[in-house]
């Protein structure tokens, strides 16, 4: 009798996030993410790219995390609030933003 195919694994989830920095607030933030980092790795939470915009509008940049599930996405609010050093350093990230656009999206079978 052959074995039945495994089951496929879940897709590779990721985190699209469009950031407009406030002026000035580029060093500070990339010192804050530095900082962000190493607490969000436990968390499943991994940095994969970032890019500041070169056309359109000035001081976006382009945030892509890899997380394991969906699940990741809808817990980080409450580990933020459960945690002091999160808390802070969120506070401090949100603080040198203009806006802040999530997107949760799923690998696809699709390969260039």
């Amino acid at each position: 009798m052959i074995p039945p195919d495994p089951a496929p694994p879940p897709p590779v989830m990721f985190v699209h996030a469009t950031l407009r920095l406030k002026a000035g607030a580029t060093k500070k933030y990339a010192s804050l993410i530095n900082e962000l980092l190493p607490l969000l790795a436990p968390l499943g939470w991994k940095l994969l790219a970032t890019y500041r915009f070169s056309t359109g509008p000035v001081r976006t940049l382009l945030n892509l995390w890899q997380i394991p599930d969906a699940n990741a996405f809808a817990a980080l609010p409450g580990q933020i609030s459960a945690d002091p050093r999160l808390r802070d350093l969120f506070a401090k990230v949100e603080a040198c933003l203009e806006e802040n656009v999530l997107t949760l999206m799923a690998e696809t079978p699709l390969r260039p």
